[in-house]
C-alpha cells in the first residue's frame, strides 16, 4: 500500500526513483569506460545536485512518516491500557 507523506502520494516509489538518480550520480564519479568520453562535469554536477536535494526532501518525508507512525502506535497502546 502506498505511503503518502509530505505531498508525496507514493513515498516508496519516490525513494526508489531517488535511489536510481543517486546511483547515477555515484557511478558518474567512479565509473568510466575505456575509450569512451567521460560525462561533462556540468552534467554530472546537475545530477548530483538534484540527487542531493531530492534525497534531503525524501529523508525528511520518511522521518516525518516514522514519527507519525510512532505516535499512532503509542496512542493505540495507551488506549489499550485504558480499556483493561
Amino acid at each position: 500500500m502506498p505511503i503518502a507523506a509530505m505531498g508525496r502520494s507514493n513515498l516508496q516509489k519516490a525513494v526508489d526513483e531517488w535511489r536510481i538518480l543517486r546511483n547515477k550520480a555515484i557511478h558518474g564519479m567512479v565509473k568510466s569506460h575505456p575509450g569512451s568520453p567521460t560525462e561533462a562535469v556540468d552534467d554530472f554536477l546537475a545530477v548530483a545536485e538534484s540527487a542531493a536535494s531530492e534525497g534531503e526532501i525524501l529523508a525528511r518525508a520518511v522521518s516525518e512518516w516514522c514519527r507519525k507512525m510512532k505516535r499512532h502506535l503509542e496512542s493505540d497502546r495507551s488506549s489499550l491500557s485504558l480499556d483493561c
